[in-house]
């Protein structure tokens, strides 16, 4: 978006740069903004097109098609939609096997969970609390991971 936009403003502002380093700097991170007139040379030679840029009146035109295909606009919500399709007892099936096995996933059983290390008193600051804080964050990573 960034030399897009500054290649969009440039060309419609019209501006004319001046470089202050004999017009041969090289574009990094640091030099784009310093020098501008090779930024929108470089612009222009990796491709980018005077007349390829839109006018102010195809730009609110896109952005109102955009607005209306949009399911969170308020112009689409306000729009019909089609009922989704009925499914298959096969579909349904293999719907509820998946949640189910999300549900294990997401949810360790009571054991697993009585297993991770306890979390030790927060105003206790030794080395071996530190450890025990630590185990408990392996623990709980190890049983995200295994279930």
């Amino acid at each position: 978006e960034g030399c897009k936009g500054f290649f969009r403003r440039s060309i419609t502002k019209n501006a004319v740069y001046k470089c202050k380093y004999g017009g041969k700097c090289e574009m990094d991170m640091y030099m784009r903004r310093k020098c501008q007139e090779c930024r929108l040379r470089k612009c222009r030679e990796v491709g980018m097109l005077e007349e390829c840029l839109l006018s102010e009146d195809q730009i609110k035109a896109k952005r109102l098609r955009r607005q209306s295909t949009d399911p969170a606009s308020p112009a689409a919500a306000a729009t019909p939609t089609a009922l989704p399709a009925k499914m298959s007892p096969e579909q349904t099936d293999i719907v509820e096997q998946l949640l189910k096995a999300q549900r294990e996933v997401l949810h360790p059983s009571k054991e697993d969970v009585e297993k991770v290390t306890p979390w030790p008193n927060d105003s206790d600051q030794s080395k071996e609390a530190a450890e025990a804080r630590f185990s408990h964050f392996t623990d709980l990573t190890i049983l995200g991971v295994q279930t």
